[in-house]
């Protein structure tokens, strides 16, 4: 009997340590000095610090103000709006919790509506443009997920005047 509740424990806490490895914040998680972590050999990333020609590669948002308060804005300001844009909407949205906020920088946490798991979204503005990445905590594929979402999210900006649509 006292070999099975020690069993019993143990197990609870490799189980504990276990969830806790796969249930991370997104604030210790993507971001380097250098810019955005690069993405896993999984197709559940995507990154524009990719190489352009990789798969895992996504265009960083372009932000299409010119004019920040009737002056002409330098070019991190321009950034930084477009930032502050994009966290103004996703505050909206109940699949969305911001995590760390800076004038440069964004971290969200992302749930799917179905399964409820957890992708990491790093957003840091560099000159006019917000660079992104998004993965998912667990699992291979994403079957297109986080570049959807990030799509959408471009897509929001650029109807609501912020951002630059994709030039083709």
């Amino acid at each position: 009997m006292k070999k099975l509740g020690v069993k019993f424990c143990l197990g609870l806490l490799v189980g504990c340590v276990f969830f806790s490895a796969f249930n991370t914040r997104a604030s210790n998680m993507t971001e380097t000095v250098q810019g955005l972590s690069p993405c896993p050999n999984s197709p559940n990333c995507v990154c524009s610090d990719e190489p352009i020609d990789s798969k895992q590669y996504i265009t960083p948002i372009v932000s299409a103000n010119t004019e920040l308060n009737g002056e002409e804005a330098s070019d991190n300001s321009r950034g930084q709006q477009l930032l502050v844009a994009i966290a103004d909407y996703l505050q909206n949205r109940d699949e969305f919790q911001i995590i760390v906020q800076t004038e440069n920088a964004l971290k969200v946490e992302a749930r799917t509506s179905l399964l409820r798991f957890v992708d990491d979204i790093d957003m840091l503005v560099r000159g006019e443009r917000v660079y992104v990445r998004s993965a998912s905590r667990v699992g291979f594929s994403d079957f297109g997920k986080n570049r959807s979402r990030l799509e959408e999210l471009r897509t929001q900006m650029v109807e609501d005047g912020m951002a630059q649509p994709l030039s083709k």
